[in-house]
């Protein structure tokens, strides 16, 4: 067998004779004998049983790890994770200590020269899988080899963005699913998210699919009553002329600017010299709506292309009655989704949050 998942381990009851204790736990691992894919999760997936994994001989083969809420720690992987020199993916939630104690195992266990084969990093789940600038700094020297990674950051207007000192050079897709934290402090100020996006641009010369969602700031109930209002969202500070020449596929999200996002993805999708695949019909554009019960910001996406969004309206007035909506049946080449005023979380700075 060469991949075994683990995701709840401890039941979705919580009755402990539906869950898996951690001795079992441990004799199913050693009874494998080829794993290469594992992923564990749940509190049974206790500190013993990655302990118990270290010692595994198919420790040194594993080629993809993926981490979910255990009951041990980042930290008590690093045994079984240290050992895996023939990683090329992992999926956790840690901090840069643990990041950096892998990259510095994986040299040591390939002869202390050779750099780690990690080409797919998602660091992206849950508070604890935040990083900040001085841990993103970092990832291109300790992973050379990565070609997708996904992160959620946690930033602030006091923070400076200095030029990476090595850039992503093998990088190919790039998600940073969050930049601020919605519960503590405001959004970016434009001219720090542009300086944020100059340094992004300028550290992944090749990366063709770039999505960066700046998040929104919560306001509460009770907030609102009081008078306080959602930031504006940040512009881009002239970023986008900026962006990489490689590019494929780009999200901007939660981001906003003085000519507006409908105007700025057209002109996106106009430079055909520098975006020969980006095209209306693969371009959405973000609107708020206001300010949900929640404190969110409420928001519908619409295409540039009239023709796709008719025939949007079009299945879903059939799906409404019941038919079955169309389905496109392949992937657009390139596409531009977002582009400025933002995804799920977004609004325009001409739109009032009231």
């Amino acid at each position: 067998m060469s991949f075994l998942r683990v995701a709840r381990a401890a039941g979705a009851s919580g009755d402990k004779h539906a869950s898996l204790a951690p001795d079992v736990l441990k004799k199913t691992l050693f009874h494998f004998k080829n794993l290469t894919s594992l992923d564990l999760g749940g509190k049974k997936a206790t500190a013993a049983v990655f302990t118990l994994a270290a010692k595994q001989p198919w420790a040194s083969t594993l080629e993809s790890f993926t981490y979910r809420e255990c009951g041990a720690t980042p930290f008590d992987t690093v045994g079984l994770l240290g050992q895996a020199t023939h990683l090329t993916s992992l999926s956790m939630t840690c901090d840069a200590d643990v990041l950096r104690q892998l990259s510095n195992a994986w040299r040591k266990n390939r002869g202390g020269d050779a750099a780690p084969l990690l080409a797919s990093l998602d660091l992206s789940g849950g508070w604890s899988g935040r990083i900040g600038w001085p841990a993103l700094e970092a990832l291109p020297s300790q992973f050379p080899e990565l070609e997708k990674l996904k992160i959620t950051m946690w930033l602030s207007n006091a923070q400076p963005f200095r030029q990476l000192a090595q850039p992503f050079a093998r990088l190919l897709e790039l998600s940073i699913t969050r930049l601020i934290a919605s519960y503590s402090g405001g959004h970016l100020t434009s001219e720090k998210l542009g300086s944020f996006l100059r340094t992004i641009f300028a550290a992944t010369p090749v990366v063709e699919t770039l999505c960066i969602h700046h998040g929104s700031m919560y306001v509460s109930g009770r907030e609102r009553k009081e008078g306080k209002r959602m930031d504006p969202f940040p512009g881009v500070d002239g970023a986008l002329a900026e962006l990489p020449t490689s590019l494929v596929e780009l999200t901007l999200a939660s981001m906003s600017g003085p000519e507006g996002a409908l105007a700025l993805a057209a002109a996106l999708c106009a430079d055909r010299e520098r975006f020969p695949r980006l095209t209306p019909a693969n371009a959405s554009v973000t609107k708020t709506g206001g300010v949900s019960s929640y404190g969110y910001a409420q928001t519908v996406t619409f295409c540039l292309d009239p023709k796709v969004e008719a025939k949007k309206a079009a299945d879903k007035a059939k799906a409404d009655k019941g038919g079955k909506a169309g389905t496109s049946s392949s992937r657009p080449e390139s596409s531009l989704h977002g582009s400025l005023a933002g995804s799920d979380d977004a609004m325009s700075e001409d739109d009032d949050v009231e």
